[in-house]
């Protein structure tokens, strides 16, 4: 009998047992290729589409900011319409007023004559209070429609009186006639309602 140690058989890897690791190699290859191709393709379409959801977002920030002027715009056109329609409301209840003459002193010589002009811009009457040193007459003329009033009526003269009368827009004067015999100081106070 022999003593001599026996070698160990050697593994060897057949080549049907090497070209099933080969395919196996190839397919997850292949697979991983297949998913890495996928998934860029699916990157790229995110990629895309977040960069249209940005210049959505960018164009609507725009659209949000032109929308704001605008309606700061309409903001403040709503305010001075309101204004205005206040203003209209006011004059249609002839409750706007200027005042046209405040304890205002006219001297007149005999046949004298002076007047108070004022241009209202609407429609509207005058109030006046009057008090002389002598009598006068006063005339309220409008060149624009050509029409006069007298107050009290023509030819009669007053030393002291209150009265209202109507106005129409454009160029109005009143008209201060003094005595034919002696000067007059007149006192004056007049109101505009338009």
């Amino acid at each position: 009998m022999s003593t001599e140690p026996r070698s160990k058989p050697q593994r060897t890897v057949g080549f049907g047992s090497f070209l099933v690791i080969l395919i196996a190699l190839v397919l997850v290859v292949a697979f991983a290729g297949y998913i890495y191709y996928t998934d860029t393709e699916r990157y790229n379409t995110l990629q895309q589409g977040y960069t249209q959801q940005g210049q959505v977002i960018a164009s609507l920030n725009s659209n949000l900011s032109v929308l704001a002027s605008q309606y700061e715009a309409l903001a403040s056109n709503f305010s001075a319409l309101q204004n205005q329609y206040h203003e209209l409301q006011l004059i249609v209840n002839l409750q706007k007023s200027q005042t046209i003459a405040s304890n205002r002193v006219i001297y007149l010589m005999a046949n004298g004559y002076d007047s108070i002009d004022f241009e209202p811009p609407h429609a509207g009457y005058i109030q006046v209070q009057i008090s002389a040193t002598a009598p006068i007459s006063l005339l309220l003329t409008n060149y624009k429609y050509g029409i006069t009033l007298d107050y009290p009526v023509a030819g009669t003269t007053f030393s002291s009186a209150s009265f209202k009368l109507p106005v129409l827009d454009g160029m109005n004067y009143l008209q201060l006639f003094g005595p034919s015999s002696s000067s007059a100081s007149i006192t004056i106070n007049a109101t505009l309602f338009y």
